[in-house]
This record gives C-alpha cells, sequence and structure tokens, in this order.
C-alpha cells in the first residue's frame, strides 16, 4: 500500500460513514483542533426521519460543539416540545397506556439540556454544516475501498461512486462509523455480540391530516399494539404527514416479527396506500 510520501491525501483521522456518529465524530474532532476527512458513500445526509429522539447527555454535548440552540430549533419546527410517549389500539380508539405523559418528565432538573424530538434529516444537515466550519474535509458519493494498518497509522483507498480514479488517503487513525454491517468491523474480525435483530421491520410514510384524531393530545411516539400490527407512529407538525414503523404482525403475545418476507416493491407500494389510510382513520 502507499506510504505516507505517496498518499493523494494525509489527514490525522479518517472517518468512514457521514451519518449522526461520524458527523458528530468530526465536529467535535474540529472542535478541538483535529483535521478530519469524512467519506460517506451516500450522496448526501439522509433522506427519511429514521431515529428522532436526543437524550440529555447527546445535547450537552451539541451544546459543546455550540449545536444545541440549533437543534432545539429545528425539533420545536417538527414537533411538539415535550411531548407524551403512549400506547393506542388505535389512533381514534383506546389508549392503552402513558408511559412519559411528558418526555423530560423525571430529568428535567438533572442538567440544562433537555431531551427532544428531532429527526434524522433534520439534524444531519445541522451537523455537517458545523463539522465543515470546524475543518471537515466532508466527501459525499465516495466509499472506502480498502485499508491496511501499520505501526504508524492506517493507509486508505477511496472512490467516488460517481466515477473517477482511486485515490489514498494516509491518517493516523480511521474511525469505523459505517453502521451496524460495517465493512472495517469484518474486515478487523471484530464481532458482535447481544441480541442481534430484534425484528424485521416495515415504515409507511403517509400523508394524510391526522390532527381530528390526536384530540388535542401533545404526542411525541404513539404506540400501537392491536391484534392486527404492532409498531410506532411519529407525526410531525402540521400533523399532516408522518410515518406508521410496523414490527409485529398478529397476535401481539406472539406476533409475527418477520414483516418484510415476500414482500416486493409492487406489494409494498399497494400495502402503503391501504396501509397510510386505514392506519390513520381507524
Amino acid at each position: 500500500m502507499s506510504t505516507t510520501s505517496t498518499a493523494d491525501h494525509d489527514v490525522p483521522v479518517l472517518i468512514a460513514g457521514g451519518s449522526l456518529v461520524g458527523m458528530t465524530t468530526a465536529a467535535l474532532l474540529g472542535h478541538f483542533g483535529v483535521p478530519t476527512m469524512v467519506v460517506e458513500r451516500h450522496r448526501g445526509t439522509a433522506i427519511h426521519p429514521r431515529a428522532a429522539f436526543i437524550m440529555q447527555r447527546s445535547m450537552e454535548i451539541m451544546r459543546t460543539i455550540g449545536l444545541e440552540d440549533a437543534i432545539r430549533d429545528r425539533s420545536s419546527e417538527q414537533f411538539d416540545q415535550d411531548a407524551a410517549i403512549m400506547a393506542v389500539v388505535s389512533l381514534a380508539g383506546e389508549e392503552i397506556a402513558w408511559y412519559l405523559p411528558r418526555l423530560n418528565d423525571g430529568v428535567r432538573d438533572l442538567s440544562p439540556s433537555e431531551r427532544l424530538f428531532a429527526s434524522q434529516i433534520a439534524i444531519e444537515p445541522l451537523l455537517e454544516e458545523r463539522a465543515r466550519e470546524l475543518g471537515a474535509d466532508i466527501r459525499f458519493g465516495t466509499e472506502l475501498v480498502d485499508f491496511e494498518q501499520d505501526e504508524d497509522g492506517v493507509t486508505a483507498r477511496i472512490r467516488d461512486r460517481d466515477g473517477g480514479p482511486v485515490s489514498t488517503v494516509r491518517a493516523r487513525y480511521l474511525i469505523a462509523a459505517d453502521g451496524v454491517k460495517s465493512g472495517i468491523r469484518e474486515q478487523l474480525g471484530i464481532g458482535q455480540t447481544g441480541h442481534g435483530t430484534f425484528s424485521k421491520s416495515v415504515t409507511i410514510y403517509f400523508r394524510a391530516d391526522v390532527r381530528p384524531l390526536l384530540r388535542d393530545r401533545t404526542l411525541g411516539v404513539i404506540m400501537v399494539v392491536n391484534d392486527t400490527l404492532q409498531g410506532f407512529f411519529r407525526i410531525q407538525k402540521p400533523y399532516q404527514a408522518g410515518f406508521l414503523a410496523v414490527h409485529g404482525l398478529g397476535d401481539p403475545a406472539n406476533p409475527n416479527s418477520d414483516v418484510w418476507t415476500g414482500l416486493t416493491e409492487q406489494g409494498a407500494s399497494n400495502s402503503s396506500a391501504r396501509g397510510s389510510a386505514s392506519r390513520t382513520s381507524r
């Protein structure tokens, strides 16, 4: 592999993966004066809401790099602040339990920062902008081809997905922020422990006016448990769009957690159209 003198790029830290973890790492290192290069195979930040719950400690970290106010503002644009986490049989039907009537109940006095609801599509652009301000070289549409470690650091090869030659990067450190199916971890032979896959879920994105179904309730995460499905709603302001994540089908005591096996693209489209309408109108 290439050495420092022959590499196309030389940087203290190379970060593989530019989602929440990679961008946060780049911003934090930049805050402490450490230059980074971020390579992300996707051509931009997240296009789906994905994760939407930010804990207090995370907000304290965002405060460190000057993003707390911006994230709070973005959160308030998307969701009701301090909204509830609760469960229902259906949006229009019986309430099962209120797990947290207010998101910050019990923890409000532990920190000057608060828990927030904010989706990944809202937070990633803020992290990207801040990381660039702090000196990160961020390259979307770029994938890590391979790497080799020696006693002084790492030499990696990267490639623009839209074409062009493979280039080399010399770094003191390589950070694997490339997700649960990390190719870097696999190459290093680092295994995993724990439960593994909880379910093979599907997410139904919908547009529908659900304000009448909310019945003036301030709801953040709405868990759904009935004999047809188990999952949860997230509904954004002005309450005319959101998503339903379905992680179980059938009897809640013994659900089928493999929701996607045999699901074709056409079937998913048809099911999404029917499901978004029926689940929000029950």
